[in-house]
């Protein structure tokens, strides 16, 4: 029997069958409007099926990626497509005598086709409203943030895009995580490592579903294709918010300064070394810690007054600050004492750094309300090597903190420099 002869009445009653099971489940009760509506889905599809059928390969491809289209718009479920057509199957099945095999075959061609239809669809869709998410949400970031914010989102719009000019293919370096920008950026931002690794699993997982899309859907196995897209979209705005939420931790640790000297504060102390210790493990490079004490600054205080005192801790914070670099970092650690980080820093550079603070400070009145006032600092410099880079901020503190006591009890107004050496194995 040829489809020619197969009777549309015997494909409406197939898709009747369809909706009226989708009317007896509760859960698609008020999925349609009326009676109308339902009867003019049945004649439109039963009448589309049948002329189908005869169809030349190419308008049989075009129209079955049209009925998807036609019917993701109308927010009708795939699966629920997928039904109707294995119900329209089996109800011709027993009521023609078409082969089954061939029966088979062409409703399989069909869902390929409706498939590419729905995914086509969503293509489209998913760009306005990823574009919509970052139009609503675009003032949430500072202008620096927006491009990392937003990259995840941005990668899956020119994913799409070479997607449906189906020039990716699975083993394209664009699906290589190590090999994309935002994993650039990510390090740029020095985030805790935690942090790092739990984003960059999300970033891995982003780029392996798109390779694996792409094979699917350039195998022409649009149903896969559309389901791992779903997941994709979702795991793509996951990670552009995990990378919010980072950014906002961020900049909630940068906000905590001393206002009187502009240092950060030491609540943040922790948080931003650590940080900087992870990424200088990673690249094998060194550091400088360096403690600044003000020397008898108590006597300043008690000759001039607190008011003056204070404008002492400030123009001595914004001298050292003059003399860092763009990646070194000041804390007010106490009262009159300062705790610097300059990551990158070879044992005589960072000797070097804190021997130029000392003399400056020595040689260069502070000058406050037309009176100028001479300080000496006592400075403790201590140089981490990258194999300790890890060691906990607090014993790196402590050794810091030891140089300073000898370089006050030597005299005051000097540098003593050394080098880290655990006193356990503990450094991890």
């Amino acid at each position: 029997m040829s489809y020619e002869n197969i009777k549309i009445e015997a494909i409406q009653k197939a898709f009747s069958e369809f909706y009226e099971t989708m009317l007896n489940s509760e859960h698609f009760k008020g999925f349609f409007g009326d009676v109308s509506q339902i009867d003019a889905l049945i004649d439109t599809q039963a009448k589309n099926f049948h002329a189908s059928l005869t169809m030349s390969e190419e308008d049989f491809i075009k129209n079955n990626i049209w009925l998807g289209q036609f019917h993701a718009q109308m927010n009708l479920p795939f699966v629920d497509m997928v039904s109707a057509l294995e119900m329209v199957r089996d109800s011709l099945i027993q009521n023609t005598d078409i082969d089954v095999l061939k029966l088979f075959e062409i409703i399989q061609k069909m869902q390929k086709y409706i498939a590419k239809g729905y995914i086509l669809d969503y293509f489209e869709h998913a760009n306005s409203d990823l574009n919509l998410f970052i139009d609503n949400i675009k003032t949430t970031y500072l202008k620096q943030h927006q491009e990392i914010a937003f990259h995840p989102i941005t990668w899956l719009q020119t994913f799409i895009a070479g997607l449906k000019d189906t020039v990716w293919n699975e083993h394209d370096k664009f699906f290589i995580a190590e090999e994309c920008r935002l994993t650039r950026l990510l390090i740029d931002l020095n985030l805790p490592h935690d942090t790092f690794q739990l984003i960059q699993k999300k970033h891995h997982e982003q780029h392996a579903l798109a390779a694996n899309i792409a094979y699917f859907y350039n195998e022409e196995n649009y149903s896969l294709a559309k389901f791992m897209f779903d997941k994709m979209v979702f795991v793509s705005l996951s990670l552009s918010s995990q990378i919010g939420i980072a950014l906002a931790e961020q900049s909630i640790h940068e906000l905590k300064r001393d206002t009187l000297t502009g240092a950060l504060t030491r609540n943040s102390l922790e948080y931003k070394i650590h940080k900087r210790q992870q990424v200088l493990a990673l690249q094998g490079n060194s550091a400088a810690l360096i403690m600044l004490d003000i020397d008898h600054f108590k006597a300043v205080n008690d000759e001039h007054g607190h008011l003056v005192g204070d404008e002492v801790l400030r123009k001595f914070s914004q001298l050292v600050l003059n003399n860092l670099r763009e990646d070194d970092i000041l804390f007010r650690y106490g009262g009159e004492e300062f705790l610097l980080f300059a990551p990158n820093m070879t044992a005589q550079s960072s000797y070097r750094l804190a021997e130029r603070i000392r003399e400056e400070v020595a040689n260069v009145p502070l000058i406050i309300d037309d009176k100028e006032i001479f300080c000496t600092v006592s400075i403790g410099s201590l140089h981490i090597n990258h194999q300790y880079m890890t060691t906990d901020i607090e014993e790196l503190i402590k050794a810091c903190d030891s140089a300073l006591y000898k370089a006050k009890h030597n005299g005051r107004n000097q540098v003593e420099h050394v080098e880290f050496v655990p006193t356990t194995n503990t450094h991890s």
